[in-house]
């Protein structure tokens, strides 16, 4: 240090020149921290603006949640062009086809976001009667802003079918409902209408439900088994209406009888997969292809369901069985005969019995609503 020293005193022009250097290192050690904390601060800056682009794309969305969840007529009816997205008003199917592609941005307080259509398809009624509808779909893209970022989502919606169908109630298609019953209708039909229980419970043409009791009308039929849902069918008629059975069926058409497995005695809907395949099981087929009071899904009963039938008869809850000859069941005893039941004066007659499968005997359908 002396010898330095030494030196500056012999040359000051020297002792100027370090100064210099060492207040230019100085400098730039200063500058280089500055644009590092400046840059550090853009970078905060830039992922803060992103992040707030990024909250209002997310406002955008639900603000579309809400749109479907409290309008279920959302694209139903629009003018066209930028109307199909006006958020406080219904829009449409007749011309929303031409609204894809087209965008409206809104500014709420300090938040922007712009919602745009990329695809839609409406919902439709399909084939059937009644029709089997079919939810539409729309892809919107989402795009939330600040200050000079943007940030974008991407959103899939289905949309339901409630107001196409006029549905009061149940499954919407996606997912959703078609709305709650009020107290005063609490049920909801296979029709999708709000009804009474007393309504649904004295209704033949509306299905069954758990605060129908045995004897109930409804589910295309009598309610006979609380528990299983057993519905027994209207009496089984060659001419109808008619109040008493007179319908008689062979069970099997041929005169080589095979093993076709039914032989289930508690549910005939395990026979029924045996027999409905060919048409030569004459008696199953009947009730597989019958539609009572417009409902489907009918079965031959098997052995001990036929008890069911006989002790709710006794009951007074079901009527029409004849007192002229047995009735089938679906459960074979062996590979030629078949249980058989009786009904009132007939009871005795066909108890426990089985009866070869070419005879001619009653009919008499079952199906379940559970």
């Amino acid at each position: 240090m002396k010898f330095i020293l030494k030196r500056l005193k012999k040359q000051p022009g020297m002792a100027m020149i370090i100064v210099l250097i060492v207040s230019f290192i100085v400098l730039a050690t200063i500058g280089t921290g500055a644009s590092i904390i400046a840059n550090n601060l853009n970078k905060a800056g830039g992922q803060a603006a992103k992040a707030k682009a990024e909250v209002n794309a997310v406002v955008a969305f639900e603000k579309l949640k809400a749109l479907f969840k409290i309008n279920p007529k959302f694209l139903e009816t629009c003018s066209g062009g930028t109307d199909c997205l006006n958020l406080n008003n219904n829009l449409t199917s007749d011309t929303c086809v031409s609204c894809t592609n087209q965008a409206a941005t809104y500014v709420d307080g300090n938040i922007k976001y712009k919602i745009k259509i990329n695809e839609l398809t409406q919902p439709s009624a399909g084939n059937g009667d009644p029709p089997n509808y079919v939810t539409g779909s729309a892809v919107f893209s989402l795009t939330g802003y600040y200050k000079n970022i943007s940030q974008q989502k991407i959103s899939n919606v289905c949309l339901d079918y409630c107001s196409l169908a006029n549905y009061e109630c149940g499954s919407n298609g996606c997912g959703g409902s078609c709305g709650t019953c009020p107290d005063d209708r609490p049920l909801c039909t296979t029709a999708h209408k709000c009804e009474s229980a007393e309504a649904v419970c004295s209704n033949i043409g509306l299905e069954c439900d758990d605060k129908c009791g045995v004897g109930a009308l409804c589910g295309g039929g009598t309610l006979i088994d609380i528990e299983q849902g057993i519905i027994v069918s209207s009496p089984n008629c060659n001419t109808e209406p008619c109040e008493t059975d007179d319908f008689v069926a062979l069970w099997d058409d041929q005169d080589e009888y095979t093993d076709t497995g039914a032989y289930d005695t508690r549910d005939g809907r395990n026979n029924k997969e045996n027999l409905v395949a060919d048409a030569r099981y004459v008696a199953a087929n009947s009730c597989f292809n019958a539609n009572y009071n417009g409902f489907n899904g009918w079965y031959l009963p098997a052995k001990d369901e036929l008890e069911i039938m006989f002790q709710s008869s006794k009951e007074g809850s079901s009527a029409g069985y004849s007192e002229n000859n047995c009735y089938w069941s679906s459960t074979e005893e062996n590979i030629s005969n078949v249980y058989i039941a009786g009904f009132a004066g007939q009871y005795e007659n066909c108890l426990n019995r089985s009866q070869e499968k070419k005879n001619e005997l009653y009919v008499r359908c079952l199906r379940r609503w559970k």
